[in-house]
């Protein structure tokens, strides 16, 4: 039996090693016009070269996979996916990314600019369009040049953030929203598990240590995610400070970013509304909306999780009324 139990744990090890060298990738030649597909092991020569043919974009998709879990929550996987359309045949899928939307970004702008064609990121509201002599053009730059009509904004009836102007920008503050009140549900909790505790060594006639360490083991699993989502939503607050040279953005839960203005390509909201009572181990789940996303090619910032749909528009509109008034007049 001993030696049945070597075999297999050596043929398992054969395996892992197998499956490690196994290499999944796609090659993407923009000279060529070709994107050559394959998986096998590196001793192996790749599959065949997939001509693509007129290339018309390169398209940035999102797909919002929940899923289930036997022993944990339900989760939710965010997938982007950059696909190559070409003019008349079928879209060809270039890659994929789990949870990561900036290196779907980057592989798509760096598609784009291999085979010079239209670069779409339909994962933002509104949707990113751009020529792909356009992807390093500023927010500001890109207003100007083509003449598009700014957003207007108007202020809601509940506003939720304080916005200061002075000579050098605008500085805003965006308090505490009170998204979830955790002290309050923590503490409901505990009543509810040395409730269990007491009832357990009543009714059962078990040592408290004993059932005290069962009830944790059995608690742990299902409150952890929970604390580790609720207690940086209950204290998020933020804080954006923009000036003729950068915008900078402090917040609680995703850091502090700074983008300089010329660098400053995209200005957009990110919906979470989708699947939200599955996203256990996010954060975002508890977002009224999602949140808005400044971005360049080297750093992203997040912020205005707390605000409705409302606020983040507005939010949104005097941001790029000022950025593209900070641009024209450098």
């Amino acid at each position: 039996m001993s030696e049945f139990f070597e075999y297999l744990g050596g043929a398992a090890m054969v395996f892992g090693v197998v499956w490690m060298l196994v290499r999944e990738r796609r090659t993407l030649d923009g000279r060529a016009r070709t994107l050559t597909d394959w998986s096998c092991p590196p001793w192996l020569p790749p599959g065949q070269a997939i001509g693509l043919g007129e290339v018309r974009a390169v398209v940035i998709e999102r797909e919002a996979k929940v899923i289930r879990g036997r022993d944990l929550p339900d989760s939710v996987e965010d997938v982007d996916s950059v696909w190559i359309l070409g003019r008349g045949g079928e879209p060809r899928q270039l890659d994929s990314f789990s949870n990561m939307p900036f290196e779907a970004r980057r592989t798509a702008e760096a598609a784009s600019r291999l085979l010079g064609v239209e670069y779409r990121d339909t994962t933002c509201n509104p949707p990113d369009i751009k020529t792909c002599s356009e992807l390093d053009e500023s927010l500001g730059q890109r207003y100007l040049r083509k003449g598009q009509p700014l957003p207007q904004p108007q202020e809601p009836p509940n506003l939720r953030f304080r916005c200061m102007e002075s000579p050098e920008g605008l500085d805003i503050r965006i308090p505490r929203a009170h998204l979830v009140d955790f002290w309050r549900t923590f503490s409901w909790g505990m009543g509810l598990f040395l409730a269990a505790l007491v009832l357990s060594v009543q009714l059962l006639d078990e040592n408290w240590m004993m059932m005290l360490l069962v009830l944790l083991v059995a608690a742990l699993p299902l409150s952890l995610p929970w604390i580790c989502t609720s207690w940086p939503a209950s204290r998020l607050t933020e804080s954006l400070r923009l000036t003729r040279r950068s915008l900078k953005v402090d917040s609680t839960l995703y850091g502090r970013h700074e983008i300089p203005l010329a660098e400053l390509e995209d200005l957009f909201l990110r919906d979470f509304r989708e699947n939200r009572m599955y996203r256990n181990y996010q954060v975002e789940r508890y977002f009224p909306v999602g949140f808005l996303c400044a971005r360049s090619d080297r750093v992203q910032a997040c912020f205005g999780g707390s605000l409705d749909e409302a606020n983040l528009e507005y939010l949104r509109a005097l941001l790029v009324n000022r950025i593209v008034e900070y641009t024209r007049a450098n």
